[in-house]
């Protein structure tokens, strides 16, 4: 005589449905075994992929909340703004919480993510390094991102010496579009500095294509030193043939 077993589903069948954003599936799971754990890791992970609607059901079955700092990271991290958004619903973030997701979508080039951290609560932009940023952003060549932290630069900052390193980091890396940019604000910028550095440190990636256009636009300029950077530009070009 055959006995029929019924499956029970497991926590590792919850916690999947959760991670693919199976939101029906894992209501069916949990009714079927209420002594599925809702644990916190799964709700940082379903934050992180972006799945709100699953996020927010999590959330309001959870016994003892969790905390909302490290979601939140993660989220912003991921490019998961309507999470971001909807767990600063519920708990706002200390501004050293803001910042460091601020950083986070400005090095992953999220300008809309980094934009409403910023308008959200403006003193982020005094707690990150801002020409870390905009160097940063220069050598992405990511002209929206680099003219959009430029304008929201705190006084003082983002002075002569900080362009003309941002200057030079878009001559070096073929981005020319940056570079006039740059130039645009600053044409009085020093073209002085350590050629054997620039060369060592990009003539193994360097574009050549991108690397020949600023070579031209740059011999272009009437300036006294402008022929070094324009060299370096060219030595580098030679050394990929």
């Amino acid at each position: 005589m055959f006995q029929l077993y019924l499956y029970t589903p497991t926590q590792d069948d919850f916690d999947n449905a959760c991670q693919h954003g199976k939101l029906q599936r894992a209501m069916k799971i949990l009714h079927a075994n209420p002594r599925i754990e809702v644990s916190e890791y799964i709700f940082n992970r379903v934050c992180e992929k972006g799945y709100v609607e699953i996020a927010q059901w999590l959330y309001s079955i959870m016994l003892i909340k969790p905390p909302i700092d490290i979601p939140f990271l993660l989220a912003s991290g991921s490019h998961h703004l309507p999470v971001v958004k909807w767990l600063y619903s519920i708990t706002p973030m200390t501004v050293y919480v803001m910042s460091s997701a601020f950083k986070i979508a400005c090095i992953n080039e999220d300008i809309e993510m980094a934009k409403w951290i910023y308008f959200t609560n403006e003193k982020v932009i005094i707690l990150v390094d801002i020409q870390e940023l905009f160097e940063m952003a220069c050598i992405y060549d990511n002209l929206e991102l680099t003219q959009w932290l430029y304008s929201i630069r705190p006084a003082n900052s983002l002075e002569t010496l900080e362009i003309e390193n941002a200057f030079h980091w878009a001559c070096i890396n073929g981005n020319l579009q940056i570079a006039k940019w740059l130039y645009t604000l600053y044409p009085q910028v020093n073209l002085q500095f350590s050629k054997k550095y620039y060369y060592h440190r990009h003539r193994r990636n360097s574009n050549t294509d991108k690397m020949g256009e600023v070579a031209k636009w740059l011999s272009s300029l009437q300036s006294d030193n402008i022929n070094i950077l324009t060299d370096l530009c060219t030595t580098i070009i030679a050394s990929r043939h």
